[in-house]
């Protein structure tokens, strides 16, 4: 458990990663902040190995409040974040030639006073693979993830929704390809399939209808057996998002409409 407020000087609140080939499992980095870089995690060069950790409260004046990485391919499996802020890339800021992966990873509402409230790749190519990113926000730009000079990033089988400011995928330079399959991207106050990733909308298995989420009051972010991410309910027959059924159709709590998820998190 890396938490209790620690206040990091430099960058890397809870951990300074550098040419580290470290495993984390289990791990909790909470309420940790840095001056610079990095409220959770610093990672540079070689790739480290989270899985099964949990990334909240975090905060920094600089980029990264989750988790900052930068020329280097660490790996993140069954991740949360949730709640971090910074200056860029709420929960994960991604730098020069990063290339990690995500898998099963869940971002929940983190902020980015500018671009990237989930996620911001600078000539970064993340593979992002079963995720789910829920609630996140940005001053401006990529309410969910922000692409700038990020060659090729894949999106496979991955859940945005309800965002609570700007569209949930956005670009502001050119880059690489931009791959997305079997993604459900819905309910995002500033739209949902637009600009860089317009022309994927409703191709390779894409598509925008209401998850169903269980409970999203408590955070509980698992379907409805209804739901059209679930495998048997959409054309891709596979799992869409980082996690799967536990109510039956109808059950949920609420209503996952926009206006009443946008006020739950307000």
């Amino acid at each position: 458990l890396f938490d209790e407020d620690y206040f990091g000087i430099g960058e890397g609140g809870g951990a300074d990663l550098v040419s580290s080939e470290a495993e984390f499992i289990n791990c909790q980095f909470i309420g940790n902040h840095a001056g610079g870089a990095a409220g959770g995690v610093y990672s540079e060069t070689f790739s480290p190995a989270f899985s099964l950790c949990t990334f909240a409260w975090n905060t920094t004046g600089g980029n990264g409040g989750g988790i900052y990485s930068h020329s280097n391919a660490p790996s993140l499996t069954e991740c949360t974040f949730s709640d971090n802020s910074a200056l860029r890339g709420g929960g994960a800021y991604l730098d020069g030639g990063c290339t990690a992966s995500f898998i099963y990873c869940i971002f929940r509402q983190n902020t980015g006073a500018f671009f990237g409230g989930g996620m911001r790749c600078n000539g970064a190519s993340p593979t992002i693979e079963n995720c789910t990113f829920v609630a996140d926000s940005s001053g401006s730009g990529g309410a969910a993830v922000h692409l700038g000079n990020s060659d090729a990033p894949g999106f496979t089988n991955t859940l945005i929704a309800f965002s609570k400011t700007g569209s949930a995928i956005e670009c502001d330079a050119p880059g690489g390809p931009l791959g997305l399959s079997c993604c459900d991207i819905y309910g995002n106050e500033g739209g949902d399939w637009t600009g860089c990733i317009a022309v994927h909308a409703g191709v390779n298995g894409n598509f925008s209808a209401d998850p169903l989420f269980c409970d999203i009051p408590t955070s509980d972010l698992r379907l409805e057996e209804c739901s059209p991410c679930l495998a048997g309910n959409n054309t891709c027959g596979v799992l869409v998002g980082a996690q799967g059924p536990y109510c039956g159709c109808g059950e949920a709590t609420e209503p996952a409409t926009w206006g009443k998820v946008k006020a739950m998190f307000r």
